[in-house]
């Protein structure tokens, strides 16, 4: 019995991962293939451990961020702004693009400024080939976002479809642990009775109704912050 006990604790932890980790990562990555890239390469500047190219973001920015740095430093890919002196405050996005000019994620940077006219650095993935600047605030400004996430309405069914068959492998798993566990006679005619199985069948349904109501909640919010977060590393 003890095998079964633990075999329905791996059943439960694997559905938990497969639903909030696995099918997230897979299906529910947002695209930004409408966002535009403004931005200008100024000049290439050779260093020791690497190479920086200097760029000029859009014109309509260029008072608050007057460049940014994007280097490739011993392995690492590094970013950091020269902005307005004035500025003490700053909100904004660092688009992600790979060497296929494919938008992979968003870094949604806020920081207070510690060093007049310069933002932190900021280590970025190494698949990394070229980025965009939006600006969403300043401590003295703020600017509507041209940023817009979608998830293709393919992947997005894929999601609920691979889901909902989760959940069924998942529910007949522990209603045969669960025949097992109780042992006996019980137990077997838990398993082998038909009359066990409309149960079985509504349990199936109240759960594969939960999961898309989760897929549509998870979508939804995918798609409304669909922002990596604040990710730097000082040097």
């Amino acid at each position: 019995m003890a095998w079964w006990i633990v075999f329905l604790v791996s059943v439960v932890i694997a559905f938990i991962a497969v639903q909030a980790v696995i099918l997230p990562e897979i299906f529910l990555k947002p695209s930004f293939g409408g966002t535009a890239v403004k931005d200008r390469g100024r000049r290439i500047i050779e260093e020791t451990h690497g190479k920086s190219i200097v760029y000029e973001p859009a014109a309509e920015i260029r008072k608050y961020i007057k460049q940014y740095i994007l280097s490739e430093r011993n392995g690492h890919k590094l970013f950091t702004c020269n902005i307005s002196e004035s500025i003490r405050y700053i909100d904004y996005d660092v688009v992600l693009f790979n060497a296929e000019g494919r938008a992979f994620k968003v870094l949604n940077i806020k920081e207070v400024i510690e060093q007049a006219g310069y933002t932190h650095v900021t280590k970025l993935p190494a698949a990394t080939s070229y980025v965009t600047v939006i600006l969403n605030s300043t401590d003295s400004a703020k600017f509507e976002s041209s940023l817009k996430a979608k998830i293709p309405a393919t992947r997005a069914a894929a999601f609920v479809i691979v889901g909902a068959v989760a959940d069924i492998t998942a529910v007949i798993c522990c209603k045969i642990c669960a025949g097992h566990i109780l042992g006996g006679l019980y137990g077997e005619s838990f398993l082998a009775l038909g009359a066990s199985w409309p149960l079985t069948l509504g349990v199936c349904a109240a759960v594969v109704a939960l999961n898309v109501i989760y897929a549509l909640l998870a979508i939804y919010l995918t798609v409304r912050k669909p922002k990596g977060g604040r990710k730097r590393v000082r040097i």
